[in-house]
């Protein structure tokens, strides 16, 4: 991971810290690789932020220098946890949220409520199970074509309206996917 920048957030990598710390001793990566008993490439994705820092680097760098194998551990996760707030924000300001995605259930969830009718009761009329009914609701699983016209006959809206719904739901959440990468 690099620097990952949001509107309010920077999420600067421990290894940035690492290349100070080498700056003020005027110690090379190559003498810093040979100390720390790894390889320059591994060096140079460590401070570049392209690897995490493990704990057992956290201990080599105590031995190397100096400086306590908690502050690196701290510092790591403290940067693991910026990223996540940076992408978060990143995304709320794209407008991409998974909890903006709402799934059809949850609508189905609205009408049956509205209407007073229980899961058990739904179920019934529908010819499912409650486990289905659930499943549904709670986001699990999708509204089927065979399913939509079952709730078009049991509660009187449209079989289209349903599948549209679902559709919508299948599309935002295959966008949000590919944009969170």
């Amino acid at each position: 991971m690099r620097i990952i920048c949001s509107r309010t957030i920077i999420a600067t990598p421990p290894g940035w810290t690492i290349r100070e710390q080498l700056e003020m001793r005027k110690m090379t990566q190559k003498e810093f690789a040979r100390r720390m008993d790894m390889s320059e490439k591994h060096i140079s994705q460590l401070i570049n932020g392209e690897v995490r820092l493990m704990p057992e680097i956290a201990n080599r760098l105590e031995t190397i220098l100096g400086v306590p194998a908690s502050f690196w551990n701290n510092l790591e996760a403290y940067y693991q946890e910026r990223v996540i707030q940076a992408n978060e924000e990143n995304n709320m300001d794209r407008g991409l949220s998974r909890d903006y995605i709402i799934h059809p259930g949850a609508t189905l969830a609205e009408v049956i409520e509205d209407r007073n009718i229980s899961t058990k009761e739904l179920a019934s009329k529908t010819c499912v199970t409650e486990k289905y009914i659930s499943a549904i609701l709670n986001g699990k699983k999708s509204i089927s074509a065979t399913f939509a016209k079952k709730l078009e006959r049991t509660l009187g809206i449209e079989a289209s309206f349903w599948l549209k719904l679902q559709a919508n739901y299948d599309k935002e959440l295959l966008e949000f996917e590919d944009k969170s990468q």
